[in-house]
């Protein structure tokens, strides 16, 4: 099962903390629409999701999700909700860019008319 996900997010960043850093902030709050498209489904899953991180040190950062999409399918009621958290650590290749990876915990959980699914 294939599935495409679209968002569009307006992103706030900490402007006053970014005009004092040398390189880029992992600093930043998001929402968003979210619209999936699932294979074998005349219905797209439509919702939000709320994202953000916490730049710690010029290194070290926290980040954090949580989406909440659903759907009417054949009058069955599709919710789909997920939650992450974790932290990332940035090695400065520049003064303008970083190459950077993140660990992280993802918790999604599936319903469908009180039917559930979930998974760590």
């Amino acid at each position: 099962m294939a599935m495409n996900t679209a968002s569009v997010a307006p992103t706030t960043e900490s402007a006053p903390f970014m005009a004092q850093a040398d390189g880029p902030s992992y600093t930043y709050l998001e929402g968003a629409y979210v619209n999936t498209d699932i294979d074998g489904f005349n219905e797209e899953l439509d919702g939000f999701a709320l994202r953000g991180s916490f730049e710690i040190t010029e290194q070290w950062f926290m980040f954090a999700g949580y989406a909440n999409q659903s759907a009417d399918y054949r009058g069955v009621d599709l919710d789909f909700e997920q939650m992450n958290l974790g932290v990332g650590f940035a090695w400065p290749i520049s003064s303008t860019a970083d190459v950077y990876g993140k660990v992280g915990y993802v918790q999604a959980e599936a319903d469908a008319n009180g039917f559930d699914i979930d998974d760590d």
